[in-house]
Formats: C-alpha cells, structure tokens, sequence
C-alpha cells in the first residue's frame, strides 16, 4: 500500500509501524472540598507516527528527501491521503528521521527508510495544499472513480503512465552514472589522455540512458491517448523529447574526441549539453511523482475492490 503526504509518494513499511494518538481537553476548576471538576474545552490535535521507504522504483529518493525536509522546516501544511481510505486530514511534520538502505556503485541512495511524526493542522489551508497529484481528474482526491469513458481502458492507460515512468527511473539511473564520469573527466582537463581513458564508459552510459529516453519518445502517441485525462503526461513526453536531444547532442561531441581535438572543441560542448540533459531530468522529478502516484493509488483502489468482492 501506498500513500502520498502533498504530492510525495512512499510506501509504509508496516501497518504495525503506524501509530495515531487523538486528544481531548479540559479545564480544571478548583471547589472547596473533593476533587475539581473537569469542562471540556475542545478537541486536542491528533499526532500521527508511522515508518516510510523512499525508493528509487517509486521516485528520486533524494528530491523525495529534500521535499519532506524543506516542508517540515517551512512549517507547511500537507494533505495526508492513506491508499483507498482517502483524505485523512492536513498535518505538519514535526519529526524526520533517515536511515540509507542501500546505494549505488557510485553512492547514489536507491532506497532510504524514514520515521515521520505528523501534527494535526487546523487552520486556513494555502492554494495548492493537496498537491498536484491530488487534483488529477477534477476537484476530486485521486482515488476517486475515472471517467466512464476512460473505465473501460484503465488498464492498458495505467500500463502507459507506469512505463513511462519506469523508462523515465531507467534513463535517470543511466545519466547518474555518466554524470559522475564526467565529473571525473572534467577534472583532466590538463592531461587529455587520461581523460580520453574514461569516454567508453560514458559512451556505454550514454547508450544506456538514449535507449530509455529513446522509447519514452515513441511512446507519444499512446501518451496523446492519456492527456486528456492526465494533463501532466504532455510536459512528460515534451520534456522527455528535449533530454533526447540534449544527450544525442552531447554523445555526438564526445565521440569527435582525441588527443589532437582541442579540448574545448569536444568537451566543453558535450558538457553543456550533458548538463542541459540533467537539468531537464531534475525538473521532470515532480512531474513523474505525480504520475506515480497517479499509478499506485489506482492499485490501491483496485486491490480494494478485489477485496471487497
């Protein structure tokens, strides 16, 4: 089961590690003799706790990350929708806390476990509080009934917006990787030979990651089919189009290297253009957390009606 806190999605570890605490209020008033008598003053703020993973099959973990941490220390307000059960109610986080599970051959988190306590919000709700991925489809939480029209084709559509994202993941890992070759490579710049020696591996790379963003692009015209009913797909493929082009450009430049190309002939440009190709990926993050989301809780919604049946 899956749940999303404003438009972050993650997956509960266990139902076992969820804990909610309600309140109630009174005022003491002292008599003469006996004990004092209680008034009810109002409800007391109800405190949530609960364990979470951030995994890199779901959404970038560290953008992820980073959302959760600038919430808590902006104080910001954030819906809490449960799987099937819908809006539970609007929180702040008033604890977080991490634990990396595993990373990559080049220290990219893959997976980090988080504890998380909430506080009950009360109060005047700023636009946007349940997050994009919230108001897909209408007014309504996102786990509520499609279009009659779109019912009947929920499946193969579902399929459509959970490749994209996975392709999207794909490419994203195979561009983490070439990003840190070029790190390395970019420190060579006074001994071009060496920096010669690390191409084939950000060539291989390359390859890796246009295969993905490669597929993504063909996928457009299934994707024309999801827009208009899942608007967010258009920035999706537009966006997915420019990576493309950034990383054919930039792969074009690195294979015109030698030792005899000037330096700023070959990799000044493969670097901007590699660059270019990061920044895209990097914006496209909450977009492909919302279509994420869009998936999983369409898998709660149905894992519940089997249930129900």
């Amino acid at each position: 089961m899956y749940c999303l806190l404003g438009d972050i999605v993650f997956e509960p570890i266990d139902l076992t590690e969820f804990s909610e605490t309600q309140q109630a209020s009174f005022a003491e008033h002292a008599v003469m003799r006996g004990k004092p008598r209680l008034q009810a003053t109002g409800d007391g703020l109800t405190t949530l706790q609960f364990a979470a993973r951030l995994h890199h099959q779901i959404g970038g973990v560290e953008s992820r990350w980073r959302a959760l941490s600038a919430a808590k220390s902006a104080q910001q307000a954030l819906a809490l929708v449960w799987g099937r059960n819908g809006l539970k109610g609007n929180y702040v986080i008033t604890d977080l806390n991490s634990t990396t599970l595993f990373t990559d051959g080049q220290g990219n988190v893959l997976c980090r476990e988080i504890a998380i306590s909430l506080t009950e919000y009360v109060g005047e709700l700023d636009d946007g509080l349940l997050g994009a991925a919230l108001q897909l489809g209408g007014n309504s939480i996102l786990g509520s009934i499609l279009p009659k029209n779109l019912t009947n084709t929920l499946s193969a559509v579902k399929n459509t917006v959970n490749r994209g994202v996975q392709l999207y993941q794909a490419g994203k890992r195979a561009v983490d990787e070439v990003k840190n070759t070029v790190a390395l490579v970019r420190q060579l710049k006074s001994d071009p030979q060496s920096a010669l020696a690390y191409l084939p591996h950000a060539l291989s790379g390359l390859d890796q990651s246009l295969g993905a963003f490669g597929e993504l692009v063909g996928m457009r015209t299934a994707f024309d089919a999801v827009c208009p009913y899942l608007d967010v797909v258009g920035e999706f493929v537009e966006t997915g189009q420019a990576i493309y082009d950034a990383l054919a450009l930039s792969k074009s430049y690195f294979e015109q290297s030698n030792a005899a190309t000037g330096w700023e002939n070959w990799f000044v440009p493969a670097d901007n253009a590699f660059a270019d190709a990061v920044e895209h990926i990097d914006n496209l993050a909450t977009t492909t957390a919302e279509m994420t989301a869009w998936v999983v809780l369409r898998n709660d919604e149905e894992e519940n009606n089997e249930n129900r049946d």
